[in-house]
């Protein structure tokens, strides 16, 4: 995030140790500054000493201890950035200077014990603000069905790994029909909804649970012509991803693929304020688009689903570049990054025997809105 030209002065109040800006709220504890947030309490940050609580969608995350800062009565809001993951603002005196991490804020460290799972609430949000939440979504899902190494009436079996409602695997079904999927997801409400969207596919389609961090799952891949995954992975933090793109390699027939739609993490401030800026950009005009009106983006904007915006130790992004060579590490000789729109990415990689295939995107296009036109 830039500094902000127009930092506010923040005034401290001495008898609670806090200072408020806006609706945050940080906690002067021991000499200390830490962002609490909407829905954590000042009473058990303070009550914590050196340690500050943070809410991540409401939800209290325990952080460790934060910058230093000298105890003045006015503080300016000079930007933001983070210490062991987690997100809190960076104060300095009004004439002061405070160096910030170029990236602006940084994804959570994966030992956090205390990091909240995905739950069935945000599986609900998700649902009801997919449509504009991912932007371009029908174009998503044609970019990776035409990505796919094998021809329209080729007969071949994939698995999605976090398939959610099922959108990504019934556009593959369609465009497909010879192919048979294997959509995996670990909530219940989301297999539920894949379900009755795949319901017409037969026999070529199971649902199935599964836990994206566990290993039990992995033999499903044993085989498979086409690993997939659309907006999942970014629940693993940057071991998690490469081990289990070596687990893929190691396992997908010799003609695979790995097919991937998840969000990147940028590596300047500057690609940050952009992924942030046209995501939003993009979410308003798929509401607009939608029913003419702004409800739907707000209830996208009061959900803080743009992580770029709203950091939270569930997300955690990886750089792009770096999972390309972990791709190709892992022994996938040709990997690239094939779309890039609002900081959403799709990339992959082939295994050595893939074969040219594919179809054409106007195809994939039709196939992916038919499958959005199904209920789910």
């Amino acid at each position: 995030m830039k500094k902000n030209s127009a930092a506010r002065n923040l005034t401290v109040h001495h008898a609670a140790r806090t200072v408020r800006w806006g609706t945050d709220i940080v906690a002067l504890v021991d000499g200390l500054a830490g962002f609490v947030g909407a829905g954590a309490g000042v009473a058990s940050a303070v009550a914590e000493g050196p340690w500050v609580v943070s809410g991540a969608r409401g939800r209290p995350v325990l952080m460790s201890r934060v910058t230093p800062v000298r105890r003045v009565t006015t503080l300016s809001l000079e930007g933001y950035s983070t210490l062991s993951g987690v997100r809190q603002y960076a104060f300095t005196e009004t004439l002061g200077c405070f160096p910030m991490d170029p990236a602006g804020p940084q994804r959570p460290p994966s030992d956090q014990a205390s990091r909240p799972a995905w739950g069935e609430a945000d599986s609900e949000t998700y649902r009801a603000i997919a449509p504009l939440a991912v932007p371009a979504r029908s174009e998503q899902l044609a970019v990776l069905a035409c990505l796919i190494p094998f021809a329209a009436n080729d007969e071949f079996g994939f698995v999605e790994i976090g398939a959610g409602a099922g959108a990504l695997s019934a556009t593959l079904l369609e465009c497909f029909p010879r192919a048979s999927g294997l959509a995996l997801n670990g909530s219940a409400s989301m297999r539920s909804a894949a379900a009755l969207r795949l319901a017409r596919f037969g026999g070529r389609a199971r649902v199935e649970h599964f836990e994206l961090t566990s290993t039990e799952w992995l033999s499903a891949l044993d085989g498979c012509e086409c690993v997939l995954s659309s907006l999942v992975l970014h629940h693993l933090d940057d071991s998690q991803k490469r081990a289990l793109y070596g687990e893929v390699c190691a396992r997908v027939s010799e003609g695979g693929a790995l097919l991937i739609a998840d969000l990147v993490h940028p590596q300047r401030a500057e690609g940050r304020e952009l992924f942030a800026a046209t995501w939003d950009a993009e979410a308003r005009a798929a509401a607009l688009a939608l029913d003419g009106g702004d409800r739907r983006f707000e209830q996208f904007v009061n959900a803080e689903w743009n992580l770029f915006r709203h950091p939270d130790p569930v997300d955690k992004p990886s750089v792009l570049v770096d999972q390309l060579r972990w791709l190709s590490d892992a022994g996938m000789p040709v990997v690239d990054c094939f779309w890039l729109r609002a900081g959403h990415a799709i990339y992959g990689g082939y295994m050595p025997r893939a074969k040219p295939g594919g179809l054409s995107f106007e195809r994939a296009l039709k196939g992916a809105e038919a499958a959005l036109s199904e209920p789910a």
